[in-house]
């Protein structure tokens, strides 16, 4: 049983360096597209696309748990982070969400032979 409001945080640490920065919640960032929501969030997976960061997440935001693109802007000079879009992966019977309860995100790595 999930119980309370799970959100999502973020920190930065350079190479090199010993610490981290101070988590941050990524409700402190967030516009009109929200990553956390007053329900659960959980399963962060961060991965790029040509070059664009995505974050991957499960949410209870719609009742069921679903998983989450966000599109996000990093600055690691500036230790900051930009939400530009979030939404659903599609639903259905052949696609990512389904009735059942999606919990833990990731993408495959891809390997080249030849």
């Amino acid at each position: 049983v999930i119980r309370g409001n799970a959100d999502l945080w973020y920190s930065f640490r350079a190479v090199g360096a010993e610490r981290w920065s101070a988590p941050m919640n990524f409700r402190g960032i967030q516009s009109a597209d929200s990553v956390n929501t007053p329900s659960n969030e959980y399963s962060p997976f961060l991965y790029c696309i040509g070059g664009t960061p995505h974050l991957l997440f499960a949410s209870n935001r719609t009742g069921s748990y679903d998983i989450y693109d966000a599109s996000i802007v990093i600055d690691p000079e500036r230790r900051s982070i930009s939400v530009t879009s979030v939404r659903p992966l599609p639903t259905g019977p052949d696609a990512v969400n389904s009735p059942a309860r999606e919990m833990s995100p990731c993408v495959a790595g891809s390997m080249t032979v030849g």
